[in-house]
This record gives structure tokens, C-alpha cells and sequence, in this order.
């Protein structure tokens, strides 16, 4: 059973006449993903968590204003252009913040692609869950997946998904900053 935040991608019985299945990377979403072992009851015997990079999943983001320096309180105009691996237009909903470097110094152990596809699917505390998207360096992937080994799942109760007993939420989900 092949599992990403909390939905079924693919479950299929194993064939014994194999000793491996490939899966391209590319037909998996981007973030964790959890393969599961189970037996004929739906029961877990083993698992492995893995991260997937999907490159078709990934958007460039180019910002650029229309001068290069501004005077003080003189308004800027800004053109922001979002496109996909092959450079063909996205359209999206955005937010910028502008802040003055000499008060608010970058975060550069945490963004917000580390927050949505690592941190908020793994238990426990992770030092600088930026340094694993930093580059496509083996050594870095090789510690990604080193920390897939050490972390658990936690979000979900595994039996109970395959099994379809699924829990109703207890609050409704917020739409909006109330």
C-alpha cells in the first residue's frame, strides 16, 4: 500500500515471482510518502518512508520591480511570474511581505516548502528542515532519507485507514484567518 498525506495512491498484492517493483518518481506526488507491508487482514508488517521530489510538481517563481533603486516612500511596482519545469505559465494566489533586512534577519532554517512537505507530516523536532532542500546533492537526499528512517508517522492511524474506518474531524476546518 502506497500512502501520501493520508491517501491511498496504489495498493497491490505482491508478486512473489518478483524481488523488487519500480515506481517512477515521477507519477508520486512531492513529499512523504509511506509504503506499507501488510498481510491478508490489512494488519502492517513493515514500513519505509520515503521523500519524493516531483520535479512537474515544482513552480519558479521570478520576481522583478521595475527600477533597480528607489528612493524612500517612492512606490514600487512589482511583476511576479510563476511557471513550471517546462517555463509555461501558471496562474496562482499570492502574498508578499516586505520587510527592512536590518530589522528582520531571513529564517534560513525553516521555509515554507520544508513546513508544508516535511515537518507537518513527521513527529518530533527537526533542526533546520531547510538544510534538505538546500540542493540536489546526494549527500543532502542521502540525510533526507536517513531522516525518513529515524521518524515516525504520526498523523494517522494506519489500521484504521486501510480498513476504511476513518474518523470524522471533532472541528470544522477554518477557511480563513477567524
Amino acid at each position: 500500500v502506497i500512502l501520501c498525506r493520508g491517501q491511498v495512491l496504489n495498493a497491490f498484492e505482491w508478486d512473489k515471482n518478483n524481488s523488487f517493483v519500480f515506481l517512477p518518481k515521477d507519477k508520486l506526488p512531492s513529499g512523504i510518502i509511506q509504503f506499507l507491508l501488510v498481510d491478508a487482514g490489512m494488519n502492517p508488517v513493515s514500513e519505509r518512508l520515503i521523500f519524493n521530489t516531483n520535479k512537474d510538481g515544482i513552480v519558479n517563481v521570478d520576481f522583478t520591480t521595475n527600477k533597480d533603486n528607489y528612493m524612500r516612500r517612492e512606490l514600487v511596482k512589482g511583476i511576479v511570474k510563476l511557471s513550471d519545469n517546462e517555463n509555461n505559465p501558471l496562474v496562482g494566489s499570492l502574498s508578499v511581505s516586505v520587510t527592512d533586512d536590518k530589522d528582520i534577519k531571513p529564517d534560513t532554517c525553516v521555509n515554507i516548502l520544508s513546513t508544508l512537505l516535511l515537518t507537518s507530516d513527521l513527529k518530533g523536532y527537526i533542526e533546520s528542515p531547510a538544510y534538505y532542500f538546500k540542493d540536489d546533492k546526494y549527500e543532502t537526499q542521502n540525510r533526507l532519507d536517513l531522516l525518513m528512517m529515524t521518524q515516525g508517522w504520526s498523523r494517522y492511524d494506519v489500521k484504521k485507514v486501510l480498513k476504511g474506518e476513518l474518523e470524522k474531524p471533532k472541528s470544522y476546518l477554518e477557511m480563513g484567518q477567524y
